[in-house]
């Protein structure tokens, strides 16, 4: 099964896996994210919204 994917998606992802989201639950503000992908809450938000909706974290 291929999974179809934006650059934003696996960017927002890697910065997760780099933050420690690999196999373990992590807490993470979207102040802390935004700041991690150097975006604004708004953005990051958005992206953490994407992500969930895809299943690929849960909130």
């Amino acid at each position: 099964m291929k999974i179809k994917m934006s650059g934003d998606m696996m960017f927002s992802l890697r910065k997760l896996a780099l933050l420690g989201a690999v196999g373990q639950p992590v807490k993470l503000s979207s102040v802390h994210f935004a700041e991690a992908i150097k975006s604004s809450v708004q953005t990051a938000g958005r992206r953490l919204q994407e992500l969930e909706r895809e299943g690929f974290v849960h909130r």
